[in-house]
């Protein structure tokens, strides 16, 4: 059976700490939006007992009023929202910011089946063009969150030599962003120094021609 990529591995973990059931583990991960094969492999169990938990949990959730919105919160998610076209484009925004999908539903006035597809269907995009081991790829997609935050892929942070943290330079050419590493950066800047002093007059020369005209004058 084909295993789940270890860094895949540690974020399901963090979904069911403390779950002690299967069934609990299931609906865990399948609303954080893990497709019901991996949630198969991962808790080693059958693709139907998952397939069963999850569709048990939809039936049940049809049944139940959406969760109600703070009035506090709905002017932070108008303006949110403000701007955008599709319930689609609401649907990421909000759940960027941290809003349950109920939450979500019931401000938009949809059902939460719709946010969950919005949501699961994106997973599953991410899912598909990841590939962590190919540093090949020359472009990738990122989703941008409402305060400017962004994830930078795990080839890339590798690339850049910040897999556990760091600094990355944003060098903006024209109409493009290029993203540097540090060392990159400090190795730019030495190429640089180095060429303004190569077309420049040589400083041995300088020297020796300034110690022969003293030694002229004495």
């Amino acid at each position: 059976m084909k295993q789940v990529p270890q860094r895949q591995s540690h974020e399901m973990s963090a979904f069911i700490s403390g779950l002690s059931t299967k069934s609990e583990k299931i609906r865990a991960l399948a609303k954080a939006g893990f497709q019901q094969s991996v949630i198969g492999r991962f808790l080693n169990i059958r693709p139907q007992f998952v397939s069963n938990v999850i569709r048990a949990e939809r039936e049940k959730v049809g049944k139940i009023e959406p969760e109600k919105v703070p009035i506090a919160a709905l002017d932070k998610m108008k303006m949110l929202t403000e701007g955008l076209s599709t319930k689609s484009a609401k649907i990421r925004a909000l759940d960027g910011a941290g809003y349950t999908r109920s939450q979500i539903a019931k401000f938009l006035g949809i059902r939460y089946q719709h946010v969950r597809n919005v949501l699961i269907q994106d997973r599953q995009i991410i899912e598909a063009n990841m590939d962590e081991t190919d540093c090949s790829k020359k472009e990738e997609w990122v989703q941008v969150g409402p305060d400017g935050r962004i994830v930078i892929p795990a080839a890339i942070r590798q690339m850049l030599g910040v897999e556990q943290g760091g600094h990355i330079l944003f060098v903006r050419d024209d109409d493009h962003i290029r993203l540097v590493s540090r060392d990159a950066a400090i190795k730019e800047l030495q190429d640089l120094v180095a060429l303004k002093i190569s077309k420049g007059p040589s400083l041995v020369d300088e020297l020796i021609a300034e110690r022969r005209a003293e030694a002229a004058r004495e």
